[in-house]
């Protein structure tokens, strides 16, 4: 199949790349990516706010050429991996909370929001996003759902110990600001967009919410 060779090719892209070559590979087991591409636009200016190692936007510069993919990262060593050299890519070290955000047709965060400081820090940002976007514009956020219970308990362990190990340098997260599902929902809704909800956990290790919000 298509896809299948564009995960390939995504995944190769990492080969020379030590512990992330095998990360790349991982991201694609337990990160619904094949089907939160389906909902980005296959063309216009898409920004990828936390795009760590590249993963995702790689993939969905792979998928449709059409697409303009600008990357925002604050770990600027995550940076240097991320950059593959793909001709409709960009990567920016930054903060997605202090960085000027550029006027595009979508913009995506996956598993951004609840690494980000405060429940008030994922307002201004959405808020932000919310101004920047054009009318018709996407949001599409990822985020760790509190059903199945299972997955949402596995993917705290993660959030809390693995994660900060493997990036942060430090051995535990203080704090991991999760919302509910419907939370998440009214706070997009309070800011200007229409939403779509699906659950993706199926078939994956962890609780995965998509919220497809469309600027009105």
């Amino acid at each position: 199949m298509k896809e299948d060779k564009n995960i390939e090719k995504t995944i190769s892209l990492y080969k020379e790349d030590g512990f992330t070559s095998v990360f790349a590979r991982l991201r694609f087991w337990d990160a619904p990516f094949s089907k939160l591409e389906k909902v980005v636009p296959k063309n216009g200016r898409i920004l990828d706010l936390g795009c760590g190692d590249g993963i995702f936007i790689n993939y969905l510069a792979m998928t449709a050429s059409e697409r303009r993919l600008t990357g925002i990262e604050l770990n600027k060593s995550r940076l240097k991996v991320a950059n593959k050299g793909l001709e409709n890519t960009c990567f920016l070290v930054g903060n997605v909370l202090k960085e000027r955000l550029p006027r595009t047709d979508a913009v995506t965060m996956i598993h951004l929001l609840h690494h980000l400081p405060s429940r008030k820090s994922q307002e201004e940002l959405i808020e932000r996003v919310s101004s920047n976007l054009k009318i018709g514009g996407k949001l599409i956020i990822a985020e760790v759902s509190e059903k199945p219970f299972f997955k949402y308990l596995l993917s705290w362990v993660v959030d809390m110990f693995v994660v900060p190990v493997l990036f942060e340098g430090k051995l535990f997260s203080r704090k991991i600001n999760y919302r509910k599902d419907m939370e998440w929902r009214k706070l997009l809704l309070d800011y200007g967009f229409k939403v779509q909800f699906r659950s993706l956990h199926k078939g994956k290790p962890f609780s995965h919410s998509l919220f497809i919000a469309t600027k009105i």
